[in-house]
C-alpha cells in the first residue's frame, strides 16, 4: 500500500491531499496570489495531521495543467524537489483529468466535459469518461478510478467546443456533467446535453492523488524526466493593469 503526497496550485486553490492505507484526506484554501506562501506550510499541516513524516512518503503526484502558468510552474517545481529528495516516483496529472474525477465523485455522472476558463476569450477543454472498479488489497476493500480521454485536452474558443457526434448520437442528456470556469461560456448548443454544471468548481488535490494510485497501479514509473507542466498552448495569458 503506497502513501501518495499529492500538491495541486493550477488555480486560485491551493490544495495538499494524503493518500494513506487508501484513505484520503484533503486540505485546501482558497488564496490567489499566496501559493508560494501557503504549499509548503500545508503539506507539513495535512503530513502531521495524519501522524505521518515525509519519509513515509512513497510517491509524489502534482497537477500538471493546464490552468495558471505560475501556479502550474509551483506545484511542479515543489513535487519534483521533494521527489528528487526522497528518490521516490513522480506522478504529473492533468487537472482536466483531475476535475472529471471530482465531477464523478459529487455526482456519479459518468462523462464529463471539463472547461477550464483560460483568458484571452478561450478556454482549456477535454471530454473525458470516468469509471471505478472495487479492489481489495492487503486485507482492504477501496475503490480505484479510472478517467479516459474521448476528446484531446486542447484550447479553444467557447464556440467552437462541440461533442462528437458518436457521443451526442448515443445520449440522452442523462449522464453528462459540466465542470469548470468555463462551462458558463459554451453555447447552449453544447450546454443542453448537461444534466449538471460545476461552474465555480476548482481542482483539488484528492482526485490528482487518486489518479495518481491508479497510474501505480498499472505500472506507470513515475520518472522525474517525464514530471513536466502542460500548459497546453505556450502563449502567456495575462491582462495589462490599468497605466501599466
Amino acid at each position: 500500500m503506497k502513501t501518495i503526497l499529492a500538491l495541486d496550485s493550477s488555480s486560485e486553490n491551493c490544495s495538499i491531499a494524503v493518500l494513506h492505507q487508501h484513505a484520503m484526506s484533503l486540505r485546501s484554501e482558497h488564496a490567489p496570489r499566496k501559493h508560494t506562501q501557503l504549499i509548503l506550510p500545508l503539506m507539513k499541516q495535512e503530513i502531521a495531521e495524519r501522524s505521518l513524516q515525509l519519509d513515509d512518503v512513497d510517491a509524489i503526484a502534482f497537477g500538471s495543467g493546464p490552468g495558471s502558468f505560475t501556479g502550474i510552474r509551483i506545484a511542479a517545481g515543489v513535487a519534483q524537489g521533494l521527489a528528487y529528495g526522497l528518490n521516490v516516483p513522480i506522478y504529473a496529472i492533468s487537472n482536466l483529468k483531475a476535475l472529471a474525477l471530482q465531477s464523478y465523485l459529487k455526482h456519479k455522472l459518468p462523462f464529463v466535459l471539463v472547461c477550464i476558463d483560460a483568458r484571452m476569450a478561450e478556454i482549456y477543454w477535454g471530454l473525458f469518461k470516468v469509471s471505478e472498479q472495487n479492489v481489495a488489497e492487503q486485507g482492504l476493500s477501496f475503490t480505484r478510478y479510472t478517467v479516459d480521454a474521448l476528446t484531446d485536452e486542447q484550447v479553444s474558443s467557447p464556440d467552437t467546443v462541440n461533442l462528437p457526434k458518436e457521443y451526442v448520437d448515443s445520449t440522452k442528456n442523462d449522464n453528462l456533467a459540466g465542470i469548470g470556469t468555463g462551462i458558463n461560456l459554451l453555447d447552449s448548443s453544447v450546454l443542453q446535453y448537461m444534466k449538471v454544471q460545476d461552474v465555480e468548481a476548482q481542482p483539488n488535490a484528492h482526485t490528482i492523488a487518486f489518479l495518481a494510485e491508479t497510474a501505480i497501479s498499472e505500472g506507470q514509473s513515475g520518472e522525474l524526466s517525464e514530471a513536466l507542466p502542460s500548459y497546453v498552448r505556450d502563449t502567456v495569458t495575462w491582462n495589462k493593469l490599468p497605466g501599466r
